[in-house]
């Protein structure tokens, strides 16, 4: 498996530092200079060798330690089971050296016996636990198994031994722990027995609760349906039942430690790896010896079996995702590299000086930085984290961070507390400045300590991205997914199981997230903006409006006050109402107000959706990148003007519905168990329609979301949602009945019809597949599309409209349902060609020049067609034949017209979507170009009109700084 632990940075820094003469020796020093040489000496392949070698050897030995005469059925499926356990919990760590270490100790404690009269433990064992405390601060676990064994032979009756002799032996083994250059600290607890919270130590009862015990709720919630993680309860069972069965081979030196190792796996389950390797031989040679009679081989059965073990670990499919070909390498997280570079260039430029820390929320980024910024100085302090989350008296005390020489804080995307944390210093710009949000990873700086100021302008970035930061122009492609259910063919993927590795977790999907985060966190302070904005422009209408000579008449005062603030009403419910028609109009205005304004600037969200896009152009299969990529769609007519463009030009919140299910979809496909996901798409259909698949997707949400909340947590939202479940299934059931009643002796495409008026757009389209396209013809087609749109099948969109179907469903049609389709898929580059293809031969908007002398033609062959006397019938007849056609022409120029900067102002939103603001510019003022002036002709007022006006404007304000 691909070593991907962020941990490993900081044993390769440290044993840099080493070797630098920067840093003392540290708990498992020796295992950090191996690493750091290894590492340099053949990078991550020389390191994930060494410990596919370092694992190989210890199964070796644990397989020949319980070997039974020649039996090796039993050690193989003993040995198997004890693999699994411990890989699961097995990363590149300094627990894959104890791993070794202890099964060479339990075989030099099976092969050289120590002397009855002698205190002396023999020079192999004091060797190795020299170098083991040298190496792992588990060393304590392999003198407790010693202590183990050698109190079980003393018990054993075929095999006593002088208890006093053994203490004396053991008492040389703990001396040989100590000759280490570190201090000794005697019995303390190993780092992984250890735990603390925020705020100090926590209870046994919570420990418990966490993911620590492998019989803990949340550990078998998470790891319930991984084989690897369930092959420690047979290992567990099979080996207590193997005593009472061996009862005539009982041996207290295999009892012992057997129940030692139990004990400490049942409450710390990273220790798993030391009952696996201890409880392995001892289950084979009970077992072996309970059936060392029976003649019968499973020699056959075994090597089938041992075949399709291997089969299945080759590509991970035992363990947990990502599921890959077995190969060699380490793959750190690549958003901490990018946040450390950052930092580093910030060193580079003196940005703070240089005696000063960096405070990190997790020990992932402070190893990450370990490595990659050689010269920061970072650490971790609980009780500095604590102090600025829930600052003393609700305000700012920075007198800790001085004490400890803080001036810049690390929040990391990926973490599950970074919204609380970015809220924080968000919240705080007097105190906290964001200098940088590259690859998810935000650096926060203490402004009073910055040495100039560089804070990260976010308008950039939304307004202004450089072609690093833009989207591509296209997709790769993913396979097809199954139409019953949204779900990628299996077959597909497990192939790729095979021969492919997983890729890697891309930067740009954190910083998709921390660009989201950073809209959510700033838009809740979106009404004082509003308000604030909206009390400026009163004023400024009530200095436009002063006139000292005439003077301002009291009804003009009352209405300028009114307006600036009105009178709120009485909080007391059973007070008379103080609302005036005029306050209650005024308070109307400032909801559209702010509405129109929005919470955000669509550009920024604009910033998340080009992170998205490169994040899942990097990994493809990556559900949590579609994820974010859907909810960002989402909260563009939510939270933005857009909200205000989709009421007025339609085609946008089509467009931004279709994008959203599509990304959605695609991540519950990939991941069926995305509870949010589900939840999102039931509010989603809800919305468009859909309520039957609302319902379906809202109830696999509360399925995954109470078996989530069994290992606890909070249950509002759960609980919340239980009348809305209830409401809606009434109300799909209701109109199921319904429709079936009404649907019994009607067309195929009538039915369709139907059950879209009824809200069962699932229903529709499923009805629509099974039937053939003759039996709906172009009404049954469109529907059809069109909810293969709505949910989510845009590549099934593009596989129908083929160019030999253009002429059946309209031109029209064939564009505007291709533009979505390819939108969604996020292929920029052919959506625009298909708009292109609808505002003109040349992919432009026509100029005003030929518009103008289009109509021109049109009026002056309307007035040489004029004849001065209509008196007579012919005559009448023939001017209303010429007029109605002077002014059919003219609607149907004004149409098309309409319809191309229609096509232009979509066609500039997507390029301002990827990120191309040059090209969205000349967009937008092409249209703009037939906006209604004064004095001029041939003009249009359209809603697209009014939209291109405001993305210029937001373009204007930001795109030019």
């Amino acid at each position: 498996m691909t070593a991907r632990n962020a941990d490993l940075l900081q044993h390769l820094a440290n044993g840099r530092d080493f070797l630098a003469g920067s840093i003392l020796p540290a708990t498992g020093w020796w295992f950090d200079l191996f690493a750091h040489a290894l590492y340099g000496i053949g990078g991550g392949f020389a390191l994930m060798a060494a410990k596919a070698a370092a694992v190989g050897v210890a199964i070796a030995i644990v397989f020949r330690l319980g070997q039974v005469g020649g039996n090796w059925t039993i050690p193989a499926i003993a040995t198997g089971c004890a693999a699994l356990a411990l890989n699961h919990r097995l990363p590149l760590q300094p627990v894959v050296v104890s791993v070794l270490l202890l099964a060479v100790l339990l075989r030099l404690l099976d092969r050289e016996m120590v002397s009855r009269t002698s205190a002396r433990p023999g020079w192999r064992l004091a060797a190795l636990f020299v170098a083991w405390a040298n190496l792992h601060d588990w060393w304590i676990f392999g003198l407790a198994i010693v202590a183990m064994t050698w109190l079980g032979q003393s018990m054993d009756r075929d095999h006593p031994a002088k208890l006093r002799y053994r203490g004396l032996s053991l008492l040389i083994l703990i001396a040989a722990c100590g000759l280490s250059p570190l201090p000794f600290n005697g019995f303390q607890l190993p780092s992984v027995l250890q735990w603390s919270g925020a705020s100090g130590d926590i209870g046994l009862q919570t420990y418990l609760q966490t993911l620590h015990s492998p019989f803990s709720l949340p550990y078998r919630t998470l790891f319930g349906e991984t084989p690897a993680a369930l092959a420690y309860y047979p290992l567990l069972a099979l080996g207590l039942l193997s005593f009472p069965l061996n009862r005539s081979g009982w041996r207290w030196s295999r009892f012992l430690p057997f129940l030692a190792v139990s004990a400490l796996s049942a409450f710390e389950a990273r220790t798993i790896p030391v009952f696996a390797i201890v409880a392995a031989p001892i289950l084979s040679r009970n077992l072996g010896e309970l059936f060392a009679n029976r003649s019968r081989s499973y020699g056959w059965p075994a090597s089938i079996a041992g075949l399709a073990f291997l089969i299945a670990a080759w590509p991970g499919w035992l363990q947990t995702t990502p599921y890959e070909p077995r190969r060699w390498a380490v793959e750190p997280p690549p958003d901490l590299a990018a946040g450390a570079a950052f930092v580093q260039s910030a060193h580079a430029c003196a940005l703070w000086k240089p005696e000063t820390r960096t405070l990190h929320l997790t020990r992932d980024s402070l190893a990450a930085f370990a490595w990659y910024c050689p010269k920061d100085v970072g650490m971790v302090s609980d009780r500095a984290i604590d102090e600025l989350i829930r600052p003393r008296d609700g305000a700012f005390d920075g007198r800790l961070l001085d004490d400890l020489r803080i001036n810049r804080v690390i929040v990391r995307a990926g973490d599950p507390s970074s919204e609380l944390h970015l809220a924080r210093f968000l919240a705080d710009p007097a105190n906290w400045s964001l200098l940088s949000v590259e690859g998810g990873v935000a650096v926060f700086g203490r402004r009073a300590e910055l040495q100039h100021d560089a804070q990260v302008d976010l308008d950039r970035i939304a307004y202004r991205p450089t072609e690093a930061e833009r989207a591509p122009l296209e997709q790769p492609f993913l396979p097809k997914w199954d139409p019953s259910w949204n779900r990628y063919l299996p077959l597909e993927l497990w192939g790729n199981a095979f021969f492919h590795p997983a890729p890697s977790r891309s930067a740009a999907r954190d910083e998709a997230r921390l660009h989201m985060l950073v809209v959510d966190t700033l838009g809740s302070a979106a009404p004082y903006r509003n308000m604030l904005a909206w009390e400026s422009a009163q004023i400024a209408g009530m200095a436009a409006t002063a006139n000292p000579l005439a003077g301002v008449p009291a009804v003009e005062a009352a209405l300028r006050l009114n307006l600036f603030q009105p009178p709120l009403p009485d909080a007391d419910p059973f007070a008379k109402p103080t609302a005036t028609a005029l306050s209650r109009m005024v308070f109307a205005f400032q909801q559209r107000f702010a509405l129109d304004r929005g919470q955000a600037s669509p550009g920024r969200i604009h910033s998340a959706i080009r992170a998205g896009r490169r994040a899942t152009a990097e990994t493809p299969s990556d559900a949590m990148a579609h994820f974010l990529l859907g909810k960002a769609y989402l909260a563009l007519p939510q939270q933005t003007a857009e909200q205000k463009w989709g009421t007025r030009f339609t085609q946008i919140a089509r467009l931004r519905n279709v994008q959203a299910s599509a990304a959605l979809n695609r991540a519950v496909s990939l991941y069926p168990s995305f509870a949010d996901a589900h939840f999102e798409l039931g509010f989603l259909y809800q919305g468009a329609g859909c309520l039957d698949l609302a319902l379906v997707h809202l109830r696999e949400w509360k399925k995954l979301e109470t078996a989530r909340l069994r290992t606890g947590g909070d249950r509002t939202r759960l609980e919340r949602m239980e009348p809305i479940l209830e409401r809606l299934d009434k109300e799909v059931r209701r109109h199921m009945t319904e429709f079936e009643k009404e649907a019994t002796r009607i067309a195929v495409a009538e039915r369709a019809a139907l059950a879209v008026r009824r809200g069962l757009g699932g229903a529709a389209r499923d009805l629509l597949l099974k039937s053939d396209v003759s039996a709906f013809g172009k009404q049954g087609t469109e529907i059809e599309l069109d909810f293969l749109l709505r949910t989510g099948r845009p590549q099934d969109v593009l596989d129908w409209l083929t160019p030999e179907v253009q002429g059946s469903v309209g031109n029209f049609a064939y564009r505007w349902m291709r533009t979505q389709a390819h939108a969604a898929e996020g292929n920029y580059a052919a959506a625009r060609d298909e708009l292109g293809a609808l505002m003109g031969p040349n992919g432009t908007v026509p100029e005003p020049t030929s518009v103008r002398n289009r109509i021109c033609e049109l009026i002056g062959a309307a007035i040489l067609d004029e004849q001065p006397n209509r008196t007579q019938l012919p005559s009448t007849l023939l001017y209303g034949l010429r007029h109605s056609d002077f002014l059919g022409h003219m609607l149907e120029l004004e149409s098309t017209v309409a319809g191309q900067c229609e096509a232009a102002v979509l066609d500039g939103l997507l390029a301002m979507e990827c990120g191309r603001m040059a090209e969205a510019r000349g967009r937008f003022q092409s249209v703009l170009a037939h906006a209604p002036r004064r004095g001029s002709v041939a003009q249009l007022n359209i809603p697209a009109i009014e939209v291109a006006r405001d993305a210029m404007q937001l373009l204007d304000e930001f795109g030019d700084k």
